[in-house]
């Protein structure tokens, strides 16, 4: 019987090539190649599954090349989530590092604006300036919230992770049937293979659902509380604007009594 193809292994030893920064542009720009044809998330990956199994041929002389071509469809199928949640992860964690330093920014100069203009006489004015650079920070932070960025570096880096270990550890199982099946094979040890299989389908689908889950309730929030914020914002807009509007003067509407026939 053929022993698994060594195209598992850059699958299945994931956790190993991530080890350095090299090592994740380099695994990187080759699965990129890769999968260039097809989007990750393009439901052709599932149809490539599908008819990678029904090639398969089930003959007694076939079992062990057909059990182990199953075996590959599946980790080919989940490569391309990993490769989505690495991609996902290193926008992300741009994303909220722009975000973040543009709020660290314009914060810390908020906060020395009218502690400049207070030792520094000659720039009046400055303080002023100090309210928009915090209004500023305010929206980067918020903005880091509401496109998910933080929050969606967390998900990304975790759900990387959560698929990695179920491929490698279904790759260790793997090893395991084939040693038994090369022993003594029968057809128990094939049900076992595609229970093998199939857990670690369900397994893996079950943490993009939760991911999904996260990342809608993590985006209803974020959206609500700018939406809270605006209406908080336009409502103390209106306060200053009315008390900012001319009162009229009681003294002319006297003198206009007055000097009435």
């Amino acid at each position: 019987m053929s022993v698994v193809s060594l195209d598992l292994l850059p699958a299945v030893g994931i956790g190993a090539s991530l080890m350095g920064s090299g090592g994740v542009l380099t695994w990187a720009a080759q699965r990129a190649r890769k999968s260039s044809d097809t989007p990750i998330e393009h439901p052709k990956r599932v149809t490539n599954f599908i008819a990678s199994l029904e090639a398969r041929t089930w003959a007694p002389g076939d079992i062990p090349a057909s059990m182990e071509a199953v075996a590959k469809a599946a980790t080919t199928l989940f490569q391309a989530e990993i490769d989505y949640y690495y991609g996902l992860r290193i926008g992300r964690r741009s994303a909220a590092g722009a975000f973040r330093t543009a709020a660290y920014i314009s914060g810390s100069l908020g906060l020395l604006c009218p502690l400049v203009e207070a030792a520094w006489p000659a720039s009046m004015g400055l303080a002023k300036w100090g309210y928009v650079l915090l209004a500023v920070a305010a929206s980067m932070f918020a903005g880091n919230q509401l496109f998910g960025g933080t929050d969606g570096h967390v998900r990304a880096v975790k759900a990387q992770y959560e698929i990695e270990r179920l491929v490698n550890g279904f790759f260790l199982d793997w090893q395991e049937w084939r040693v038994r099946y090369l022993t003594a094979p029968d057809g128990t040890l094939v049900t076992q293979g595609f229970t093998l299989v199939r857990s670690l389908m369900i397994a893996v689908y079950t943490v993009i659902q939760e991911e999904t889950g996260e990342w809608g309730e993590a985006l209803a929030d974020a959206e609500a509380s700018a939406a809270r914020s605006m209406r908080l914002h336009a409502a103390g807009q209106d306060k200053v604007s009315s008390k900012a509007k001319p009162k009229p003067d009681p003294s002319r509407k006297s003198s206009k009594a007055s000097a009435a026939p």
